[in-house]
């Protein structure tokens, strides 16, 4: 994580960097500043916006994340199986809405 510090501290704007720090400070419950994090990720397309979204899931976020998830899907994410596993997404599987994005992902 030190090291992902340091590179950002060179490239703010570095999104690989950014990109994975967020998902390890979502993963150790930091969703706000993994959100902080995300925030210029939008628009970097549907792989770099799901770390957005499940930074808006760990910090409890869950409408927002939700909207977000179906964004990402309409946009083109087609990994179903991660999303099922990562722990990041634990808050939004039991949520109803949750159920169409992720039937849509299975449908293709």
């Amino acid at each position: 994580m030190i090291q992902l510090e340091h590179r950002l501290a060179a490239d703010p704007d570095e999104v690989r960097g950014r990109n994975a720090l967020a998902t390890l400070l979502s993963l150790r419950g930091h969703g706000n500043e993994a959100i902080g994090l995300t925030t210029r990720l939008q628009g970097e397309g549907p792989s770099i916006q799901y770390h957005s979204v499940a930074a808006f899931a760990a910090a409890g976020e869950i409408d927002v994340a939700l909207d977000g998830l179906e964004q990402v899907v309409d946009d083109g994410y087609r990994q179903a199986g991660w999303l099922r596993h990562d722990p990041a997404f634990s808050a939004l599987l039991p949520e109803r809405r949750c159920r169409k994005p992720i039937g849509r992902l299975e449908g293709l």
